[in-house]
């Protein structure tokens, strides 16, 4: 890792996510708008989906470098894999979204502060699904099937 990614990583979750949400969304001075029920199932539900799907993703990634060749490379398939080419960041989206909503629930504070930081990963995300979508295309040529969308069905 490239020493400028430490600052970088560092500077997204401790600033970004750390002291961002946790002044504006999670601090004393937040105002609930109320419970909204269905809202909240639906966004924990969300929430977990995206969490399992990013689970399911990383686990057929780690199973493409067999442990006696950690520079061996495969063609990544299975659930998601069909859709984009990165569908741990679409999942990692997709869980964050759940945890937007339920912030949008304590009020404006929460919803801009925590769409901050979604829109902040989700660009830094972007960025590293084209690149390893070309990587992809350079490394596997014709045996690798090119993705329509990197990252979010119907969007990028």
């Amino acid at each position: 890792m490239p020493a400028f990614n430490i600052f970088k990583n560092s500077g997204h979750y401790w600033i970004l996510s750390g002291l961002n949400l946790a002044v504006f969304a999670y601090g004393p001075s937040k105002t609930e708008l109320g419970p909204n029920l269905p809202l909240v199932y639906g966004a924990c539900a969300l929430y977990a989906l995206g969490e399992l799907g990013n689970l399911n993703a990383h686990l057929v990634l780690r199973s493409l470098r067999p442990a006696n060749n950690p520079t061996a490379r495969g063609i990544p398939k299975g659930f998601g894999f069909s859709w984009v080419t990165c569908p741990n960041y679409l999942f990692e989206i997709m869980s964050w979204a759940g945890v937007w909503i339920i912030n949008s629930l304590i009020g404006k504070a929460g919803f801009f502060s925590t769409a901050l930081f979604v829109v902040v990963a989700g660009a830094q995300m972007a960025a590293w699904a084209a690149k390893k979508e070309r990587r992809y295309r350079k490394e596997f040529g014709a045996q690798y099937k090119r993705k329509k969308f990197v990252m979010i069905p119907g969007i990028f």
